[in-house]
């Protein structure tokens, strides 16, 4: 029977390997590295959006009231699951290389309370640099004097504050399934250079080999996107985008599937691998 001290008991070991997760993650150069690109790349988008914007004005021809935030949101889109993969194979490739993760074994911790806490890092991370990607690209296009200001917080006939929140919400949940996957695949090969290749290279291999799939077979008067639309990419960007014959929400419940699967493969894995001799 489980009592609330159970639980407490359950949580506290638990919270004690986030804070130290949390304590190493902070120190790591190439983390700051990739939060600072990402923000730059923010300013970029952000700049060029308004720029065109001022630009149009002077030739009679303005942006639509939700051409900025979806020109800022697509960059989480599109670089988003590379980031999570990036975030989490560094997270875990570090443990290996430096050996960290069997003298935390070795004290009596159990595996899976390390590969939880970076589970947690890692969606807190992606969620903080979301929010600050948000808040940076409506503070520059306000200094940027853009046409349309209320347009730059979400505001506008097409794109509310409920459709930028339920965006950010599907593409939050797509960097965590991809997250799963490069945690699968470092644990797998022990190496975050292992990791970050494999998951990136199927991450690529999906972006180019379904689209070109579905204009094959519909040359053959045939289609497989009925087919392609379950996978991984597939079901990640329904549920983001939402352009298919099903409603966005039918997916929800797959991409919650692959994030169990994948996040629950990691932990079978890592509970069985060798934490010596990794490969950094």
């Amino acid at each position: 029977r489980m009592t609330t001290s159970n639980v407490s008991f359950e949580i506290r070991p638990v919270w004690s390997a986030f804070r130290w997760e949390w304590f190493r993650y902070c120190r790591r150069v190439s983390v700051w590295l990739l939060a600072g690109m990402f923000a730059g790349a923010i300013v970029i988008v952000t700049g060029g959006v308004v720029l065109f914007d001022n630009l149009g004005q002077r030739f009679g021809e303005t942006l639509s009231p939700a051409a900025f935030p979806n020109a800022v949101l697509e960059l989480p889109v599109q670089v988003g699951p590379i980031l999570a993969i990036a975030l989490i194979s560094i997270a875990f490739g570090g443990d290996f290389q430096w050996g960290t993760l069997r003298s935390v074994t070795a004290r009596g911790a159990p595996r899976w309370h390390t590969a939880v806490a970076k589970l947690a890092l890692v969606s807190i991370s992606i969620t903080v640099l979301w929010a600050f990607a948000y808040a940076l690209s409506a503070l520059v296009g306000l200094a940027a004097g853009g046409s349309n200001p209320d347009s730059q917080f979400g505001f506008g006939e097409t794109t509310p504050w409920g459709g930028t929140i339920v965006k950010l919400f599907a593409v939050w949940l797509t960097a965590l399934a991809y997250a799963g996957l490069g945690a699968l695949f470092t644990v797998l090969g022990r190496s975050t250079a292992f990791g970050l290749g494999l998951a990136v290279g199927f991450l690529l291999f999906e972006s180019v080999v379904y689209p070109i799939a579905n204009v094959v077979a519909t040359l053959a008067g045939s289609s497989v996107s009925e087919y392609t639309a379950w996978t991984l990419r597939g079901a990640t960007l329904e549920l983001i985008r939402g352009n298919g014959d099903l409603n966005r929400w039918v997916f929800l419940p797959v991409v919650l599937a692959y994030i169990g699967l994948l996040w629950s493969l990691t932990l079978v894995v890592l509970r069985r691998r060798d934490l010596g001799s990794g490969n950094g």
